[in-house]
């Protein structure tokens, strides 16, 4: 039995008790599972329900959403053919549909028609355009459609300057922005913390964080929330310009006012590992070893890691600074809590050990990169280890490490890490 005779069924059960609330309910919730608008309207037809404003105003909605532009106005054509005049809610969907589906001219056009129809916008119907524009990093517009709103006597609302404000971020006018935020203060309205976080964001890449940081520190008097993206963003600001005090001292602000590190779905916070990482990281560039094993215990205890992404960050930037003989100390300690597997240790030592050799001296790289290579089977020397791990060929795969070591002179530090590793793994 198909969905429209079920239908029919049910619809003639709900008519023949008056319940005719009901019957619409169904027909709309019909329309919203894929029946199509004819059919939706055939049916209320054929039930005896006519249909109204409501109904196709929910259509028309509908087939916008859908991309179906040309059945929206199909339907809008019948809608004004039945003496049903479309409203500005009919008008925001086709426009919002125009700007979506296919150009900002053609919903221009559609708030001309709705003008020449008596149909008065509202501040949602300025909002749409607003917006539109702003995705199309078309700003000038944009400012002049505000203007409009206000010239034909409807206030811009905290939606209208938030769009604006990050639609000035995003394409790089951060003084424009600023001047819209100005003007939002004037008029007694509050901007929210993803559009602050949007221009926090800009400066921040822009490396304006002497700006940035006022705004955050502005933030509370001017009535603006902060979050863990906003220090965030700031952190790994400072961090990617070397100053790790600053780094630190917005780090502990951030505890003060228990701002939870974390990431934000759409109704809740989920805790993860990443500004940890990234203080974490930053820690590193700037050579505070201790420090650094400092976040990690504080990391562990909150349960957020570390993980396998954590420990490559760590030994890669230990290498990079030159700190090779605390990379094989770091790697021994992970490697005796077990925190993760062996194999994974062996090739971040290994790779940063070759990484460390190409760096000190192009002769030794050419030497070493000569077994770097089977030149007959044309594997990596990290494929050809973990080949010779699930053989149990410990002796062999040592061998490949004292080439790779023996020219730095860490053979003694390295083989220790080695051996600790192949224990583990005969004992398991």
């Amino acid at each position: 039995m198909g969905i429209l005779p079920t239908t029919n069924t049910i619809l003639s059960a709900y008519c023949e008790k008056g319940m005719l609330d009901e019957a619409r309910d169904l027909l709309l919730d019909m329309k919203e599972k894929g029946i199509d608008a004819a059919q939706t309207i055939d049916l209320m037809t054929r039930s005896n329900l006519q249909p109204d404003e409501f109904t196709y105003n929910t259509l028309i909605s509908g087939l916008c959403k859908e991309g179906k532009i040309d059945k929206a106005f199909r339907v809008l054509d019948e809608m004004e053919s039945m003496k049903f005049l479309p409203d500005s809610v009919t008008f925001c969907s086709l426009i919002k549909g125009c700007f979506k589906w296919r150009t900002s001219s053609e919903a221009i056009k559609l708030f001309e028609e709705m003008g020449n129809k008596g149909v008065k916008p509202t501040v949602f119907t300025y909002n749409i355009i607003v917006l539109g524009l702003c995705k199309e990093n078309k700003m000038e517009e944009a400012r002049e459609w505000v203007k409009k709103m206000e010239e034909s006597g409807v206030s811009p609302d905290c939606v209208t300057y938030n769009t604006l404000i990050s639609g000035y971020s995003k394409t790089g006018n951060i003084w424009e922005a600023y001047g819209a935020m100005d003007e939002m203060l004037l008029k007694g309205l509050k901007m929210d913390i993803f559009t602050l976080n949007n221009v926090l964001r800009t400066l921040s890449n822009e490396g304006k964080l002497k700006e940035a940081y006022e705004l955050v520190c502005s933030a509370p008097e001017k009535g603006y929330d902060l979050d863990e993206v906003s220090y965030g963003t700031l952190i790994k600001g400072y961090f990617k310009e070397g100053d790790m005090d600053q780094a630190l001292k917005l780090w502990d602000e951030m505890k003060k006012k228990e701002i939870l590190p974390g990431v934000v779905t759409y109704n809740e916070k989920v805790v993860d590992a990443i500004t940890y990482n990234t203080l974490i990281m930053g820690i590193c560039r700037g050579g505070k070893f201790e420090d650094m094993l400092e976040f990690l215990s504080e990391m562990e205890e909150k349960k957020l890691g570390p993980d396998i992404y954590t420990f490559k960050g760590i030994t890669r930037n230990l290498v990079e600074f030159g700190r090779t003989d605390e990379a094989l100390e770091f790697l021994s300690k992970i490697n005796e809590t077990g925190k993760i597997p062996y194999r994974p240790c062996f090739a971040i030592l290994e790779e940063t050990i070759s990484q460390e050799l190409q760096k000190k001296n192009s002769q030794e790289v050419v030497a070493c990169d000569s077994v770097d290579q089977d030149s007959s089977s044309g594997t990596t020397r990290t494929e050809h280890n973990d080949e010779l791990f699930k053989e149990g060929k410990f002796k062999e795969a040592d061998c490949i490490l004292e080439e790779m070591t023996i020219c730095e002179g860490k053979l003694r530090d390295a083989n220790c890490v080695l051996e600790e590793m192949t224990n583990k793994v005969l004992s398991t």
